[in-house]
């Protein structure tokens, strides 16, 4: 029974070799795919949507790093500083794909009611 015993184990560490070997090409294979973010940024005053853009990213960073990356280029192309991420303003995210960052959410002074976030693209 002794011998059976071995060569069983000796075939199921052969079995998880091989699998963890398929898993790892398949992980590979999945992280060389680039997969397409889209974040819409809407200015509003008064209700009235002022001006909007919408930021494309297909690198391979994570979907918060590509969150942030996109603020940044939207703070850029609307002349802003910065928003603060506020509690309120992450638990809409989470819940919503969508934040809005009021003049609280800035430290300077701002000429627009609110700026809102979107995502609406993400594989």
């Amino acid at each position: 029974m002794a011998r059976s015993t071995h060569k069983q184990k000796e075939s199921c560490v052969a079995a998880v070799l091989r699998m963890s070997a398929l898993n790892s090409y398949v992980i590979c294979f999945l992280q060389e795919e680039s997969t397409m973010f889209r974040l819409w940024a809407k200015e509003f005053k008064d209700n009235r949507m002022l001006r909007d853009i919408v930021i494309e990213d297909a690198t391979q960073d994570t979907r918060t790093h590509k969150v942030f990356n996109a603020l940044d280029k939207v703070c850029y192309a609307f002349d802003l500083s910065k928003p603060i991420w506020l509690d309120k303003t992450i638990a809409e995210f989470k819940r919503h794909d969508k934040a809005r960052f009021t003049k609280d959410n800035f430290i300077d002074s701002i000429e627009f009611d609110y700026l809102e976030i979107q995502v609406i693209e993400e594989d």
